[in-house]
């Protein structure tokens, strides 16, 4: 053997060597086993945002009964997909999540009735969103007493709402922009009104002139409508697996509390109502109770082949 070929040989074996480590390192998947039987987790990404969302797989299926993980206190059942094969949910990084490793605890319950616990992590890096310095009459940022009662009393019919969602899968189809207007504000835009640090805008806003047909992002079905002191003529559609999608400052409201949506079906009319000045569309989404981008959620389904069909 030549010394050009040993060389030659050298350097393929360490380029093999250092594609394999680069898997390993960029695959967001663990692979575990129990009783001789493996299987594996999973994650769309090992790294995210506040306001991000994750894609978690447990695959293959046919040894397991059930899977479930518990994140931030919560406890999520996955949903089995018979045709891949495999248990999937989503796991959402709340919009005030803290940066750092987190874990992500499962418990995967198998066809012998063996629960086995495995850990997975990932980690929340920091992100400075942008800050929007408004100046407004004081009468508008400050609430009079029964403003503020009326508040209160809409913000624990909306936090019963996302606290008891649906959690059988409801939508068969990607989520879609309810409307086609340019964003206007995004995500996560820290608001200081007359000097004073106000909450974060949890929620995403588009262009929409006055009577804009308003499309409902997915199938589901409507949980609420209503009229709120902040976000007006309301509509909040539940898709089921924690996911609810709401519908702000409309001028008219087509649908009515119960009904079953599907994707694209006409909700309502884009307005102004509320607290707002000028017509748009505010859109917001809560997955699992948290707080999250939708376009984030969006761009997720854009590229899964599991989420696409």
């Amino acid at each position: 053997m030549t010394d050009l070929t040993q060389c030659i040989l050298k350097s393929t074996s360490r380029i093999k060597v250092f594609l394999l480590f680069a898997y390993i390192a960029v695959s967001p998947s663990y692979v575990f086993a129990t009783d001789n039987s493996p299987f594996t987790v999973k994650l769309s990404a090992l790294q995210a945002y506040p306001g991000d969302v994750i894609l978690l797989q447990v695959f293959p299926s046919h040894d397991i009964t059930s899977v479930q993980y518990t994140f931030d206190n919560q406890t999520i059942n996955l949903h089995h997909n018979t045709d891949n094969a495999l248990f999937f949910a989503f796991v959402a990084i709340d919009l005030d999540e803290s940066p750092g490793k987190k874990n992500i605890a499962l418990t995967i319950t198998t066809v012998k009735n063996q629960a086995v616990s495995r850990q997975v992590s990932l980690t929340v890096l920091k992100k400075d969103f942008p800050v929007q310095h408004l100046s407004l009459p004081e009468l508008v940022v400050t609430l009079s007493k029964k403003s503020l009662s009326r508040h209160k009393r809409e913000k624990e019919i909306v936090n019963s709402i996302f606290t008891n969602s649906n959690k059988a899968k409801l939508w068969g189809t990607p989520f879609i922009r309810p409307v086609s207007g340019a964003l206007q504000t995004p995500f996560g835009v820290r608001r200081v009104l007359n000097k004073k640090p106000r909450s974060s805008h949890s929620g995403i806003d588009f262009k929409a002139p006055l009577g804009t047909p308003v499309a409902a992002s997915s199938d589901g079905i409507v949980t609420y409508v209503g009229n709120h002191f902040f976000s007006g003529n309301s509509v909040f559609i539940d898709h089921g697996m924690g996911i609810i999608t709401m519908y702000f400052h409309l001028d008219k409201i087509l649908v009515s509390k119960g009904q079953v949506i599907t994707r694209g079906q006409m909700i309502g009319q884009a307005g102004s109502t509320g607290r707002a000045t000028g017509p748009h569309l505010h859109f917001g989404m809560r997955l699992h109770n948290k707080k999250v981008d939708p376009l984030v959620l969006f761009k997720l389904f854009e590229n899964s082949d599991l989420l696409r069909k």
